[in-house]
């Protein structure tokens, strides 16, 4: 009889071990899903990033491209100003003036 509290002292030791571990292996394998979910979204936010980081990189080249352009474009500008300023305005006239004509405006 001596042996009898002590059997049942292991019994209920041995059901709440395998709760224990019934319930472990279910949170185990919550996580496992959840884990798949993580490696997933990471490998969608890393390819993602890798798309943002090449447009970002076609966005540099375009935009140096198009400053360089545009510096050209403004060059030539300047350019075709002077050029339009003396064909307009000859620097030597046949009366020996300046070749502008006069303002009789006053200026304040």
């Amino acid at each position: 009889m001596t042996s009898f509290p002590v059997d049942l002292v292991l019994l209920v030791a041995l059901v709440v071990t395998s709760t224990v571990v019934v319930m472990l292996y279910l949170k185990l394998r919550a996580l496992s899903a959840s884990q798949t979910e993580y490696e997933r979204a990471i490998g969608e936010t890393a390819a993602a990033l890798e798309t943002a980081r090449e447009a970002m990189a076609v966005l540099n080249r375009e935009g140096r491209t198009i400053i360089t352009t545009l510096g050209n474009k403004i060059d030539e500008a300047h350019t075709l100003i002077g050029e339009l300023e003396r064909r307009q305005f000859p620097v030597s006239s046949p009366r020996g003036g300046t070749g502008r004509p006069v303002s009789y405006e006053r200026r304040s």
